[in-house]
């Protein structure tokens, strides 16, 4: 194994300014290049997944086939990284070019709107562009959704995130996605064609930009909405309480449904998508006349105002937690720990006092508590349950209190381990206790590495997330 003091220092290279995400991929952070004061998005990974590796691969040769809707790859390599006073091992980082103006889904998710139809067909007219410029390079996407399409300093889309990208085959069989976006296929286990599930993906990255709505929760046969897109029953689909209110145009339901047909054969080309007479003029302009045409209209405007609130309401939220103490007694019922935290979102920073992370949940007069766990337990089984690393139980103690336990399995397959992979046993418990303030889920790191535990934080959290809304 390489030793420690050979490996590359990467803030010898690079400042880290602050914590910014976290996904598949692995931790995101604005960096700073020492030589040069600019700054940088850095991916980290510090975990024996590989989706960093493949995002790395992909990129190169996009960038090498001189793709420009995508954000330009600075570095790559492996490492050491001193973040919150800790030094750490890093598996494989990434710099990549900023994004100056953040991600699509805050513009829309903070408003809880969206940008409705007519700006929406300036902006998805250039995602749809930036997607058909990697399929033209023959790579399909695999996880295109509002999240993953950020925006330059002229507030222009840029598509992020290429940890499940693939070279084109109609046979794919990963079963990976963001559950909303995935095409019935994926849900079906079928063997499915990678250019058709990113046009799916399309279609929910549309109604979700257009009206900040989804129009099914998932694309299942049985699902409350998806069900009369299948059946082709489009009146009745249309005239659900939640998607009646939307008061959407003909032409714009039109090239929704020809996106999300539940037959993948069915479902609209790019270059059809392209020419989808909603765009109207826009199908004829270039890119500066494009540009002109923001302007025209007042969308440049919209994004402004938009990001200026994204920034005073980031300020609020970071000068909240700066008021906030950090010894909180949540309950008679549970001792005070020093240093203790009660965030609904991972940093990992916490990490390096705490070995446990707390997050509220409201289920009073939704579902019981032992029900709630069994329902978080089968949740969690079925999201890993392709994984060969990860197995979980669950139980309660002589008092009653609900645990679920998460641990890794033992690995039979030596050969695949990589040489920086972290080797700590991965077991972490959740108990769900009853306070005064309501429920609290505590997620305890007994043998895990910290990496590994936020991971498992984020993760599980959305799931829990899932349950209670």
């Amino acid at each position: 194994m390489e030793d420690q003091d050979d490996q590359e220092h990467i803030d010898n290279k690079y400042s880290i300014d602050k914590y910014l995400s976290y996904g598949a991929e692995g931790e995101v952070y604005l960096v700073t290049e020492k030589k040069t004061s600019i700054k940088y998005a850095a991916k980290i990974s510090f975990s024996n997944k590989k989706y960093l590796d493949n995002e790395i691969e992909i990129l190169k040769i996009l960038k090498e086939k001189e793709c420009k809707n995508i954000l330009n790859i600075i570095n790559s390599g492996r490492g050491i990284i001193q973040i919150a006073g800790q030094e750490s091992k890093i598996r494989q980082y990434l710099i990549l070019e900023l994004a100056p103006n953040r991600d699509l889904g805050e513009y829309i998710f903070l408003e809880k709107k969206g940008f409705g139809e007519d700006f929406s067909k300036v902006i998805f007219y250039q995602i749809v562009k930036c997607i058909k410029s990697i399929h033209d390079l023959n790579y399909c996407h695999k996880d295109i959704k509002i999240d993953n399409i950020l925006l330059d300093e002229k507030f222009n889309p840029k598509i992020n995130d290429f940890g499940f990208a693939k070279k084109y085959s109609n046979s794919l069989d990963e079963y990976i996605g963001t559950e909303s976006y995935k095409a019935p296929e994926i849900l079906e286990k079928k063997p499915y064609d990678g250019f058709k599930v990113d046009i799916f993906s399309l279609g929910v990255t549309l109604i979700i930009l257009t009206t900040c709505s989804l129009g099914f929760r998932q694309a299942t046969i049985n699902e409350k909405y998806y069900q009369y897109i299948y059946k082709k029953d489009l009146a009745s689909y249309w005239n659900l309480e939640n998607l009646k209110k939307l008061e959407l145009s003909d032409d714009f339901k039109d090239l929704y449904i020809g996106m999300v047909s539940y037959e993948p054969d069915e479902r609209y080309s790019l270059d059809k998508i392209l020419e989808h007479k909603w765009f109207g003029k826009i199908r004829t302009m270039n890119d500066e006349e494009l540009e002109k045409y923001k302007d025209e209209i007042g969308l440049k405007k919209e994004f402004e105002n938009r990001l200026d609130k994204i920034l005073k309401s980031k300020s609020s939220q970071y000068k909240a937690k700066d008021k906030k103490k950090d010894n909180i007694n949540p309950s008679k019922g549970l001792p005070v720990e020093k240093n203790s935290h009660f965030e609904k979102d991972a940093k990992a920073d916490y990490i390096k006092i705490n070995k446990f992370m707390n997050y509220y949940i409201d289920i009073e007069g939704n579902i019981k508590p032992v029900n709630f766990m069994d329902s978080l337990f089968d949740k969690i089984v079925d999201k890993f349950k392709d994984d060969k690393y990860y197995k979980c139980y669950i139980k309660a103690d002589k008092k009653l209190k609900l645990k679920l336990t998460f641990e890794q399995k033992e690995n039979e397959d030596e050969e695949e381990k990589d040489e920086n992979e972290l080797e700590d046993e991965l077991k972490m418990e959740i108990i769900l206790y009853k306070t005064p303030k309501g429920y609290l889920l505590r997620f305890i790191k007994e043998k895990m590495n910290k990496r590994d535990f936020i991971e498992k934080y984020v993760t599980i959290s959305k799931l829990v997330k899932e349950l209670v809304e």
